[in-house]
């Protein structure tokens, strides 16, 4: 059964709406910058986190994010997970990761997309992606992700 954009996004939904009334705190001080450029999936991705008890700073355009990365001391990049979309406007998801190299020791990386090749895949990995999670994806999936960081 193919599943379009729509669908996951319902079924995203459906999964945090299901969190209404049970906040699942996490043990973590851990932040978790998101990256993603489509509004309704860095919504529902974000109220899911941040129901799991994260705090997530997110952003829409790369370029932000490169300078929010470029203020951050030493310390406080020890406590960041990236979760990060590979079709960005401007720079790939991938050439973001490079940016984010240049800048420190580079933090544990979750990949989002819906369409990666083979290379692009390859490529992701070599630069740091801890892993590449292909859209459309089970949000208990990326919670057991973020939680192996």
């Amino acid at each position: 059964m193919d599943f379009g954009f729509g669908t996951f996004l319902a079924f995203l939904s459906d999964g945090v709406r299901s969190l209404n009334r049970k906040v699942i705190v996490s043990q973590s001080k851990r932040t978790l910058v998101l990256v993603e450029d489509g509004v309704e999936m860095q919504a529902t991705l974000k109220e899911y986190l941040e129901r799991l008890g994260y705090s997530v700073q997110p952003f829409s355009e790369p370029q932000k994010a490169i300078q929010y990365f470029s203020a951050l001391g030493e310390e406080v990049w020890k406590n960041i997970t990236i979760i990060t979309d590979l079709g960005l406007p401007g720079i790939s998801g991938i050439e973001l990761i490079k940016k984010i190299r240049s800048l420190s020791q580079i933090p544990p990386i979750i990949l989002i997309s819906a369409t990666v090749t083979p290379s692009q895949r390859e490529q992701a990995l070599a630069q740091g992606a801890m892993v590449i999670l292909d859209k459309p994806f089970r949000l208990e999936r990326l919670k057991m992700l973020i939680e192996g960081c």
